[in-house]
């Protein structure tokens, strides 16, 4: 298999990577195609795959019971599995599952928590996107509090637009639910 090059990958944490820090990740990521509804990270379970998405979208759920709420997306500007990993947490009471399919590269828990180990700028790169995904989550909890339906609505579709890959989003009313 050819080695995989920076330059080629469309998921914009490891492009924003230095050249080193991709080097000693390279090795470890594998590509996985990612269906709808799979759930890649289950509830209070060790998470021990993480996720660079290159296409689709993640959600991130509450997991009570039968009722989700939706708390943050994850297209190929992140990495799904981030917040529990970098705060150094074996699991995670969010369900995280695929809303739009898509491809990814996978990496074990314990190859990127030795990158980590290993280079402080790699470590300060994944908790930065960690703090924006904080804020994308307390912003969505805002949201569920003080807008209308349609306001949030209007909010998620912005917000699944700017992770897909056209001007086109397939969705039934059934998925909407």
């Amino acid at each position: 298999m050819p080695q995989l090059q920076q330059s080629t990958v469309r998921n914009r944490v490891l492009r924003a990577m230095a050249p080193e820090d991709f080097a000693r990740l390279a090795p470890h990521l594998e590509p996985i195609a990612l269906q709808l509804r799979e759930v890649v990270i289950g509830p209070d379970a060790p998470v021990d795959d993480l996720f660079f998405l290159e296409s689709g979208m993640v959600s991130i759920s509450t997991a009570h019971d039968e009722r989700r709420i939706e708390v943050g997306l994850i297209g190929r500007e992140g990495l799904v599995g981030a917040v529990p990993v970098a705060l150094d947490c074996i699991s995670t009471p969010h369900v995280y599952f695929v809303q739009l399919s898509g491809e990814a590269f996978s990496i074990g828990r314990a190859a990127l928590c030795a990158a980590l180990d290993e280079s402080p700028i790699l470590r300060r790169l994944l908790l930065r996107y960690v703090h924006t995904l904080i804020v994308q989550i307390t912003q969505t909890a805002y949201a569920h509090a003080s807008l209308s339906l349609e306001g949030r609505l209007a909010r998620w579709l912005v917000m699944c637009h700017d992770r897909s890959d056209s001007d086109e989003l397939v969705l039934t009313h059934e998925f909407l639910s």
